[in-house]
């Protein structure tokens, strides 16, 4: 009785401490105030945070967020942002969500989505160049 009692406690302890492997993570494609540029329909921004199983590398779950670059014309920058739910196997498990924001640049060159602000450099019909000025706390690593 006293073997079984103690090959459970080895098991329930061994089953519990896979829980503790897991961590939270966050990954991004820029640094705060470093030039960068892209083409139209690239990613200016990508923030991915969520959690990994340290153990295997396994991502339990995840959200991606991307600013997309769509172009300008008449002053106007176009960008879309897209949210996408990453699972273990790194796909997406649901349809993503969208939402097209345009700019009026023609004043202001800094632009802020979601409490990030973003200062546009120079842009153009085919390519951007743009400097992320802030982002929220939990949201740079």
């Amino acid at each position: 009785m006293k073997i079984i009692y103690i090959s459970f406690l080895f098991l329930s302890l061994l089953l519990c401490s896979c829980g503790l492997a897991n961590s939270q993570y966050i990954t991004n494609n820029f640094t705060i105030g470093e030039q960068a540029s892209c083409n139209v329909g690239s990613v200016l921004v990508s923030i991915e945070s969520g959690i990994k199983n340290d153990v295997y590398g396994w991502i339990v779950s995840a959200t991606r967020q991307e600013l997309v670059y769509g172009g300008i014309a008449n002053n106007i920058v176009r960008i879309s942002y897209k949210e996408y739910q990453v699972n273990r196997e790194g796909a997406f498990i649901r349809d993503a969500f969208n939402q097209n924001v345009q700019y009026d640049i023609s004043k202001e060159r800094n632009i802020t989505f979601r409490n990030m602000e973003i200062e546009i450099i120079d842009a153009s019909s085919n390519k951007i160049t743009y400097r992320v000025i802030n982002a929220p706390n939990g949201l740079v690593r």
